[in-house]
């Protein structure tokens, strides 16, 4: 019986990871998926689900401040690179951040 869950239970990780590896998480990864998120939101980059761009600066920010709330409550456990990598994403969409409420300031 046992052997049977077992097997269930591994199958259906196996339907989870889709079939493969699945990579080991970590946090520049989270960071690069978060930021990739916030340009989607600024309209920078298109939507795959959707298939074009859209602009939502209300939820951009919200994104920025998550990210800077990572930062905050991570600092002392990050290696230098992390802390480097983070500081630069942020730096990166604050200032894209202006540009697209420019623009859209314009419209």
């Amino acid at each position: 019986m046992e052997d049977k869950n077992q097997q269930e239970k591994d199958c259906h990780q196996e339907q989870i990871n889709g079939g493969g590896e699945q990579e080991t998480p970590d946090f520049t990864g989270l960071i690069t998926g978060l930021y990739t998120q916030t340009l989607m939101n600024m309209g920078l980059i298109e939507d795959p689900r959707a298939g074009k761009t859209n602009m939502d600066l209300k939820n951009a920010q919200f994104m920025i401040d998550t990210i800077a709330m990572l930062e905050d409550k991570t600092s002392s456990n990050l290696t230098d690179q992390e802390t480097d990598y983070i500081k630069g994403v942020l730096s990166d969409l604050r200032m894209r951040y202006v540009e697209a409420a420019r623009q859209k300031k314009k419209e």
